[in-house]
């Protein structure tokens, strides 16, 4: 009935702390989550290496649009140079 060792209580334990979720539990429902995405997207009958090609010719796609579009946008404002060129009027009157 009693304990056999009177100095140590039972019903005071400290629960033992959780640690942080692995590595494993936290790719397992990145997984799951991309293939949920790509189920919902229907390429879940196509084959991985479809997949990656349809993934890089969308990121390769969405980088050479943003650097024609900053490129488009720098080159059709001359401002700078209209500042530069005040700027070198004001220097060299004085």
């Amino acid at each position: 009935m009693f304990p056999k060792n009177p100095t140590v209580a039972t019903h005071n334990r400290i629960p033992p702390k959780h640690s942080k979720p692995s590595n494993h539990h936290r790719n397992q429902r990145s997984q799951s989550a991309l293939n949920f995405c790509l189920q919902m997207a229907g390429f879940s009958s196509l084959s991985p290496k479809m997949k990656n090609l349809i993934v890089a010719g969308s990121l390769t796609g969405f980088v050479f649009g943003v650097y024609f579009y900053t490129m488009r946008a720098v080159a059709s404002g001359d401002e700078l140079q209209v500042a530069i060129d005040k700027f070198e009027e004001q220097k060299s009157k004085v």
